[in-house]
């Protein structure tokens, strides 16, 4: 069975006041932070844009799996797993192009702004902010306990059909449980390095100094807890 869970909503360029916390810098200090979000924002573009792209393949290719396999099944019992898992993966691929992951796509939407005055720097200062601080929150959703209970009970609904409907708890409930680990897999494995981004750029900027944070990051070895303070 597979499971799903959502990504960040892309961040748009607009054309908006700017900020006073911006429009007070100087050109230089404007410099600085743009040259800062930048290096970040594009850091990590590529494995954001293999991440969105990869689930959403693969939940693509599990639409088309199960719905094949449904319709090859054996018994009812498989049939209603096998058209389960299809309706959940079909989820995850609309969760994916609903809210696509912003920070696949770097710092494009900075440059795509003109850059022929202070006030074109500042405007591009403040989708820069924007664009890093919504890639810190999605990171963070990591630690939502809410999209955790979600994979659990989408999972676990699943189940109890199979179950109570068809008389194949084993069935039901292997499939539940590969649904969850595919869907903590999902979760885990996205982009986490923005919201330390943040934190720094906050610190290093704005003399703010950050909370305590601890996030799990993917390893070769395994996972590898970061704290921060």
């Amino acid at each position: 069975m597979l499971s799903f869970a959502s990504a960040a909503t892309a961040v748009e360029p607009g054309d908006g006041e700017i900020p006073q916390s911006i429009d007070r810098l100087s050109d230089t200090e404007v410099s600085q932070r743009l040259a800062y979000l930048e290096q970040h924002l594009d850091a990590g573009r590529d494995y954001a844009w293999w991440w969105w792209h990869g689930w959403t393949a693969f939940y693509s290719v599990g639409v088309v799996v199960e719905a094949a396999r449904a319709g090859t099944a054996d018994n009812d019992a498989q049939q209603a797993d096998d058209i389960i898992g299809a309706v959940k993966a079909a989820g995850g691929v609309a969760q994916l192009l609903l809210r696509p992951l912003a920070a696949k796509d770097g710092a494009d939407a900075v440059r795509a702004l003109p850059d022929t005055s202070p006030a074109d720097r500042r405007r591009r200062l403040a989708v820069g902010e924007a664009l890093l601080r919504t890639n810190a929150e999605a990171a963070n959703r990591r630690y939502s306990w809410v999209r955790h209970v979600l994979i659990v009970v989408v999972n676990a609904a699943g189940a109890i059909i199979v179950w109570q409907g068809f008389d194949d708890p084993s069935r039901g409930w292997r499939s539940a449980g590969i649904g969850i680990a595919v869907g903590e897999l999902s979760v885990w494995s996205q982009p986490w390095w923005p919201a330390q981004d943040w934190e720094d750029y906050q610190r290093r900027f704005d003399g703010t100094r950050p909370r305590l944070t601890w996030q799990l990051a993917p390893t070769p070895e395994g996972l590898a807890l970061h704290v921060n303070f």
